[in-house]
């Protein structure tokens, strides 16, 4: 009788112990792939604005073009290198939801980046940019408009985005001209005037 006891209160004390919730608990959620999706072929047009200002890039046939704030041919591949970003994005995790922590992940007014996105001439989406998230592959913080939410965007270069001077964005290429189709240069000064010319 004194062993079935003593097994009857051990067994007790050990259904305690596995049934009652004690700490710290974990909640597991499910965070969707992207904030929306982006067919980079039909993407037709940009909209960025960081510190007041509003950058916009519109496709004009096969072309790019700045729009705001002036009438200029694009980077190409500055602007190939967002669409790729905005397609193949990844939200990693989810890094916090608390408004304190804003500024810590570079949501702050003279450093967050709204990016909104058009497609085939309709408004897609938005979102914000904060910091660059480092890791081994390019990485960044990213939120929706609304809510405080804070992920992890794997695959999004915050390099690709920021720009410390708007000119970068600019087509500073003034001509392209094939090497093999060179056959000869002239060079004229004030002083003197010569030519380099293609040899067989």
């Amino acid at each position: 009788t004194y062993i079935l006891l003593f097994i009857f209160i051990a067994l007790i004390v050990i259904a305690y112990f596995l049934t009652t919730e004690r700490g710290e608990k974990t909640t597991t959620y499910k965070i969707e792939s992207k904030f929306f999706t982006v067919d980079s072929a039909l993407v037709d047009k940009l909209e960025f604005e960081m510190k007041g200002k509003k950058y916009v890039f519109a496709k004009e046939g096969v072309e790019w073009k700045i729009k705001e704030p002036v009438d200029y041919p694009a980077n190409l591949q500055s602007i190939t290198s967002v669409l790729h970003d905005l397609k193949n994005y990844k939200l990693e995790s989810k890094v916090s939801d608390n408004p304190e922590n804003k500024v810590r992940y570079g949501f702050h007014d003279t450093t967050v980046l709204k990016i909104s996105v058009y497609q085939a001439g309709n408004f897609i989406g938005s979102f914000l940019m904060g910091g660059s998230a480092g890791g081994r592959t390019p990485q960044a913080y990213i939120k929706k408009l609304e809510g405080n939410d804070i992920y992890i965007a794997d695959g999004m270069d915050y390099f690709n985005f920021i720009k410390f001077d708007w000119k970068e964005w600019m087509d500073k290429l003034i001509c392209a001209i094939p090497k093999t189709s060179i056959k000869e240069i002239e060079f004229i000064s004030k002083d003197e005037t010569f030519k380099v010319i293609s040899d067989t």
